[in-house]
């Protein structure tokens, strides 16, 4: 084990943009293992700053990504004594991601006002979408950055921000078939077999 080539977000500014190095490092190696027309890359991810997820989209993107779908799953019992006296997150976004090819169209996510910081789940299940969103942009790393920290640190200060944010949104687009839970839990059980489609 070698703890410098580790991808672990350690909060400081050196620490993130080797985390993104690392993970970019490993998302290309599943790019080029990966059949292009059907390939998935699918994992677990959560993290309350803006720093990680600003990082991991930015590695997913040099990596070749686009998201597909994303499901949000429990990760840790509520009541676990690592958990219960913190502001724990105690869920994981399973994202389901497929190498971007010139020839078809990318996913429809639609754009994030704001992620909702104050749910576990709702925070999980934005910052999935939000991630889908940014993958199919063409922002580069600075925006990204900043754009992650204002959905997640930003504050509404105007009455028009609260009524923005309270807009239904449009129903967020599954990807091709993935709606189905026999793929889910194919893909879970290729990932726990260590399995590269």
């Amino acid at each position: 084990y070698d703890p410098l080539a580790s991808a672990v977000s350690e909060g400081d500014a050196f620490g993130n943009r080797k985390y993104g190095e690392v993970l970019g490092a490993i998302w290309k190696k599943c790019y080029q293992a990966l059949k292009k027309e059907r390939g998935r890359l699918v994992f677990t991810f959560h993290h309350w700053k803006h720093e990680a997820w600003a990082e991991l989209t930015m590695s997913l993107k040099r990596g070749g990504f686009v998201l597909v779908n994303h499901h949000v799953v429990f990760s840790e019992n509520p009541i676990s004594v690592h958990i219960r006296s913190l502001k724990a997150l105690k869920h994981d976004t399973i994202l389901v991601l497929k190498p971007k090819t010139n020839d078809e169209e990318s996913e429809q996510w639609p754009e994030p006002i704001r992620i909702d910081t104050t749910d576990s789940h709702t925070f999980c299940r934005e910052c999935g979408a939000a991630l889908g969103w940014f993958l199919s942009t063409d922002m580069n790393e600075e925006t990204i950055r900043s754009e992650w920290k204002r959905l997640l640190e930003g504050e509404i200060n105007s009455i028009e921000d609260i009524l923005t944010a309270a807009e239904p949104r449009p129903p967020r687009p599954k990807g091709p078939g993935l709606g189905d839970i026999h793929l889910m839990r194919e893909s879970i059980a290729s990932i726990q077999l260590g399995g590269i489609r």
